[in-house]
């Protein structure tokens, strides 16, 4: 175990541990919830205008899209890239640079690095899909927040209820609560949040 951790701190395999470490220190503040899934996610705009910079952005549109960033969160691709890289830069020192060589632990370095990038790509691409949808179905109820819908129900209270958006073609019906207030069938009400869990939409009256 001493020699174990004698060789994850050397100098040449300290970038790879201190990421790794970084990582995992995420993941137990999100089990024990000092912070969310999404606190250090961002979104990526995989639209080509959206990162056209100085004629640059095909390529990078294309380097994010290679490997689904935009598509599957920031924080999942960024684990297993640094679990994959710091298990190969462990093993790469540990068999082809015993004598902790900077110059050899460089090309471990770099080596490790494409080949985890393009590892972590392979572990994805069978799940990215899910994410695609997932993504497109949060977009889709996040269009519909502030829309004004119809309560359609006998009333919508904080237990019942269901509203009706007038659309081409048959109306789309929603689930629907609201909160201290019994709303008759017929009112106008506003669309405020969704709770994707329950499938159920959180309603008001509309400002007047």
């Amino acid at each position: 175990m001493t020699e174990f951790l004698s060789e994850v701190f050397q100098p040449v395999n300290l970038p790879a541990t201190i990421l790794f470490m970084l990582v995992m220190l995420y993941w137990v503040m999100v089990i024990f919830g000092t912070v969310g899934l999404e606190m250090f996610d961002f979104d990526i705009d995989l639209d080509p205008d959206g990162v056209d910079i100085g004629g640059g952005g095909g390529f990078l549109h294309g380097l994010l899209q290679f490997f689904h960033l935009g598509e599957v969160p920031v924080t999942i691709f960024g684990s297993i890239f640094a679990v994959l890289y710091w298990a190969g830069t462990i093993l790469g020192n540990h068999y082809f640079n015993s004598e902790w060589s900077i110059a050899i632990g460089g090309l471990v370095f770099v080596s490790c690095f494409v080949a985890s990038l393009l590892a972590t790509k392979l572990i994805i691409m069978p799940v990215a899909p899910m994410f695609r949808r997932s993504s497109e179905v949060d977009e889709d109820y996040k269009r519909l927040v502030g829309q004004l819908a119809v309560v359609s129900t006998g009333e919508v209270t904080d237990a019942f209820g269901e509203v009706a958006i007038q659309q081409d073609g048959p109306p789309l019906v929603l689930n629907a609560r609201c909160h201290g207030a019994r709303l008759p069938k017929g009112e106008v009400v506003e669309l405020v949040s969704y709770d994707q869990h329950n499938n159920i939409w959180l309603v008001k009256l509309p400002k007047k």
